[in-house]
Parts: structure tokens; sequence; C-alpha cells
């Protein structure tokens, strides 16, 4: 095979891979860790409903998936080396939140929110 053929990795500091039909993927190593953990809470999910009763399996899934979020978006926060705009991760960590239960979506919703506010307010006066 030619190198033409073969998909080039650039070395910069986004980790952009360029592929020969003219395309980019961005590689995110914190997106990746996250999908994994997401993966394995739901191996260890699956695996709690087969030795015990769980309530709502589902619930407990979306709250899982959105600490795992929350988590990242906090990594992303104090990691100059992976920060991004995080308004989006709020909004999807909110929305895991939300189809987990009722009760705690109104609160990771407001705190969302407000850490968003506070997030553009202290980006913008640096």
């Amino acid at each position: 095979m030619s190198s033409e053929t073969i998909s080039t990795i650039n070395t910069d500091q986004n980790h952009n891979f360029n592929f020969p039909c003219g395309g980019q993927m961005n590689k995110d190593y914190l997106d990746t860790v996250a999908f994994g953990a997401t993966i394995i809470w739901v191996g260890i999910l699956l695996l709690a409903a087969n030795f015990m009763t769980i309530v709502d399996p589902w619930s407990i899934f979306f709250l899982g998936a959105g600490i795992i979020v929350s988590i990242g978006i906090g990594l992303r926060y104090i990691t100059p080396q992976f920060y991004r705009n995080l308004t989006g991760d709020f909004i999807w960590a909110g929305f895991l939140f939300f189809l987990g239960g009722w009760y705690i979506a109104c609160a990771i919703v407001l705190i969302s929110l407000g850490l968003s506010h506070l997030n553009s307010y202290f980006k913008s006066n640096n």
C-alpha cells in the first residue's frame, strides 16, 4: 500500500486524524474515557440486575450516566488541555439527570445553568 491510501495522523495539539476521503475526526480522549465508563456502568447495572431486584434500572442508568458526564465536565473545567465550550455538556448532563429522576433533575439543571453562567463570566473577564 502506498502512503496516500493509509490515513495519516497529524500530531498537532488538537489530535486531528485525516482520512484519505478528506474527512477529519477530532480525537478527544476524555470523551472516549467517558464513553467507556458508561459502557462499564451498563455492565455493572446488568450484573446487579441478575443478583438483586432493581426497582427502576433505567433511572439508575441515566443517573449514573449523568454523574459520569458531570465528572467529565469537572475535568474539562480544571484541565486546560481538555477545555472547550461546556454549555452542550451541561445540557446533556441535565438531560440525563432529568431522565434519571424528576426529583434530582430540577436541582441539577439549576446548578448546571449557574455553573455555565459563572463559566462564561470568568472566561470573558480573562
